[in-house]
């Protein structure tokens, strides 16, 4: 299914209400940098009705938009590209939003490490410094070890030797020392670890 591209004024768009992504001073920092550099690459998804266009993926770049706009020569930021997405109602709209804000897949240490350099940077910390990797904060990029490793920890009751490994859900990646897990996001789901 192909969607036409429309180019709409700024004053258009409307953040959508009760968005559940929020971005920090830091990230919003890195965004506009990259918008200045390379301008909108990705059209933001829209729901258009009437003359207004609700954006349901795309509202932290049109915070970020309408900063460059209001700064001295945005001007440049005054027309977006958008993506105008089929919707029947507020309830769809809000379906909708999930699905294009949801991150799929994970972001591999080792391999990130390898692709940064094909952008140009020496390193992860020099490309950390443009861009933001949230499913990895508190992480040590660094590393770019990128192996699924458990994590050990001694139990102060066993012998040295005795340790408990953790694995992780491979859906909420929280780290646990059992071999049975129910997973908080799908409470439905119950993942076993095989052998």
């Amino acid at each position: 299914m192909e969607r036409e591209i429309e180019i709409v004024t700024i004053e258009k768009l409307k953040p959508f209400p009760g968005n559940p992504k929020d971005i920090s001073e830091e990230e919003a920092l890195k965004l506009k940098l990259q918008l200045k550099k390379h301008g909108v690459l990705k059209a933001l998804s829209v729901w258009k009705k009437g003359k207004t266009y609700t954006v349901l993926d795309g509202n932290q770049r049109l915070t970020v938009l309408k900063e460059l706009y209001a700064e001295p020569g945005g001007g440049d930021f005054g027309h977006i590209p958008v993506e105008p997405v089929e919707v029947k109602d507020e309830q769809d709209a809000a379906d909708k939003c999930l699905v294009l804000v949801g991150q799929y897949g994970r972001v591999n240490k080792a391999k990130l490490k390898k692709f940064v350099s094909k952008a140009g940077y020496k390193d992860l910390d020099e490309a950390q410094t443009t861009f933001s990797f949230p499913e990895m904060d508190g992480e040590d990029l660094a590393d770019g070890s990128g192996e699924e490793e458990t994590q050990e920890e001694t139990n102060p009751n066993t012998e040295p030797w005795e340790k408990v490994a953790h694995v992780e859900c491979p859906s909420c990646k929280v780290q646990f020392p059992q071999k049975k897990h129910r997973c908080k996001p799908e409470k439905d789901k119950l993942w076993v670890e095989s052998e």
